[in-house]
């Protein structure tokens, strides 16, 4: 029976520790990876119910006005309602899409949950949790990232590596009991033998410190690169958060489709006037659930980490 040198033993039992502890870093960051992209489809879902609620009022509000001319006589008015007829056309239409777009996202979100079915009927977002400034944020980050974590285990497993290859390179130890037979005299007993590995390993320690130098190159690259996205993503959440306040306060103080309804009814408005004003209003609210779910998207990748 051969033996290795003790700190063999000693090195290669550390060694398959690092590599179970890598591994389940690994697990680790596949179901973070599941968990945001949980998340985000989530925040797709709310964010086509509220879509579908603008495009209903959009809706409705075309079958209104065209309830209402109907019954107009004259090119002029006949132009009108065309107008309207074809903005029932158009909401009618991105009213289908959107439809489609919900089924599709939930179906995703079944097939996220391993095809069961979910009971999620929500409408609105969360409560967004208030970012912390960014030094903290890429400090939690970078602590808490299970893909760093990963790639700071392999490099512990490289370094590892580079001692069980050294200690390859020791004696080895025969060990076992020889009989010898024959007609006149029998010679029985203990072997005991010592074997130096002269050519065997001459390569393999410095494959394997070229190993542990890649692993460490390879986490700068990853954490540089991790620390320019999250801070692109901090300027892109905070940029998007003054963007949906200002649509919040400006769609606070314009008239609602109702108002210029009433004025569109009563002669303080045109045609051509009505159909620019409400143009306007729909496409800024649309603009408000677009600038709304890109941030608590943005938001959501910023605190990963903590899923």
């Amino acid at each position: 029976q051969s033996f290795d040198f003790p700190t063999v033993y000693a090195n290669k039992n550390k060694l398959a520790k690092l590599k179970s502890a890598t591994s389940d870093l690994q697990y680790a960051a596949t179901r973070q990876e599941i968990l945001l992209t949980a998340q985000q489809t989530c925040q797709e879902i709310i964010y086509l119910r509220k879509q579908k609620q603008l495009l209903d009022q959009r809706l409705k509000n075309a079958e209104k006005l065209a309830e209402l001319y109907r019954f107009a006589n004259g090119d002029a008015n006949r132009l009108e309602y065309n107008k309207i007829q074809l903005e029932k056309i158009n909401a009618n239409n991105a009213s289908r899409l959107n439809n489609s777009a919900l089924r599709a996202q939930l179906e995703k979100l079944q097939a996220l949950n391993g095809g069961h079915p979910l009971d999620f009927e929500t409408t609105d977002y969360p409560q967004t949790q208030v970012l912390p400034d960014y030094s903290s944020l890429e400090s939690e980050y970078l602590a808490a990232d299970p893909t760093l974590k990963s790639l700071r285990s392999e490099s512990e497993s490289a370094q590892r590596e580079i001692k069980v290859n050294r200690a390859l390179t020791l004696p080895k130890f025969d060990l076992g009991y020889r009989r010898n037979g024959g007609s006149e005299s029998k010679m029985n007993g203990l072997k005991i033998g010592l074997s130096i590995p002269l050519w065997e390993n001459r390569n393999t320690v410095k494959q394997a410190k070229a190993q542990a130098e890649y692993t460490v190159t390879n986490i700068l690259a990853n954490q540089q690169t991790l620390k320019a996205t999250l801070r692109e993503l901090y300027l892109q959440a905070e940029a998007l958060a003054n963007s949906r306040n200002e649509y919040a306060e400006a769609l606070s103080s314009q008239r609602t489709d109702e108002l210029l309804n009433k004025a569109l009814e009563t002669g303080q408005i045109s045609m051509i006037d009505y159909f620019v004003e409400i143009t306007l209003l729909y496409d800024s609210m649309q603009n408000y659930l677009d600038v709304e779910k890109e941030y608590q998207n943005a938001v959501a990748q910023l605190l990963q980490y903590q899923l």
